[in-house]
């Protein structure tokens, strides 16, 4: 039966190989992949009188910062080796700047990391991104307006409202929930009772239904914290309560990795540094359709 490669064996290829500063590398020799490092790399090492090899019942060492510098044709061999096992490459990064740091190393040197990898990477580092609903994405309205003007893909109405779809909407939610580094969430002041059938409307488009199952969490009203304001009751995002989400626990989000989208400054004031503020979809932009 053929040998599975440990996914530690990959340590040396993605994060340190081509940086080789000072890094001490470990693999397991029974490993195919560990055999064929062996085979490609520390031989040549070996007759070069590097005596840092050691081989032991189960692990082989070497120091890199006493090996000769590698050459590219050397460097190639790793990044080779890194197409063949992407699902394992993904385990070795400690963040995605240490990736990108290996990434541009070896652009340097002339080599292209095959896309596979890039792929397992950014899905071992994900970011969240909130998006909220009204405002950002759409504008709400007890009347019909312009409707004559207006495909049926740009609006859509439930029970009594009219939401007017931001032009061009479909898209740009398209493009960030199908990127591979990206978990898309909806974080808004809506009860969840009424704040669903409009997403079910919405991912209803053509260009959003292929990813209706792809949504990673609707964080509803009761992910947001009380706030006062020229209403009386209103609320504010609280980032705190949606990192208290399990899938969110999973996956590790927290500040450094979560970015929310969103019409009302006042809303997420209490996290300028995780914040985008847009311009929300107003009236008179309905009235007047533009591209945006």
């Amino acid at each position: 039966m053929t040998e599975q490669a440990n996914p530690e064996v990959t340590a040396i290829i993605i994060a340190h190989v081509l940086l080789a500063n000072g890094v001490t590398f470990e693999h397991e020799t029974n490993s195919n992949l560990g055999k064929q490092i062996e085979n490609a790399i520390f031989a040549d090492w070996l007759k070069e009188g590097n005596e840092e090899y050691k081989a032991g019942d189960k692990k082989v060492t070497v120091d890199l910062s006493k090996t000769s510098d590698l050459t590219q044709e050397t460097a190639k061999v790793f990044v080779d080796l890194l197409a063949n096992f992407p699902d394992e490459v993904n385990k070795v990064f400690a963040s995605y700047k240490e990736f990108k740091a290996f990434e541009a190393d070896a652009e340097k040197q002339g080599l292209k990391l095959p896309s596979q990898v890039k792929i397992a990477v950014q899905r071992k580092f994900p970011i969240l991104i909130l998006i909220d609903v009204g405002g950002s994405i759409l504008y709400r309205s007890g009347d019909k307006l312009a409707l004559e003007r207006r495909g049926r893909d740009t609006f859509c109405q439930i029970r009594q409202h009219y939401h007017y779809y931001r032009p061009q909407f479909q898209h740009f939610l398209a493009s960030l929930v199908s990127h591979p580094r990206v978990k898309l969430a909806f974080n808004t002041s809506i009860t969840r009772k009424n704040v669903m059938p409009l997403l079910f409307q919405m991912f209803d488009l053509k260009e959003l239904n292929p990813y209706r199952a792809m949504i990673f969490a609707v964080f509803d009203q009761t992910y947001q914290v009380p706030d006062q304001g020229p209403k009386g009751y209103e609320t504010k995002r609280s980032l705190e309560r949606i990192f208290d989400y399990q899938e969110c626990k999973n996956l590790g989000f927290g500040l450094s990795n979560t970015l929310m989208i969103d019409s009302e400054a006042k809303k997420v004031r209490d996290y300028k540094d995780n914040s985008v503020i847009i311009k929300p979809y107003s009236l008179d932009q309905v009235l007047s359709p533009s591209e945006d």
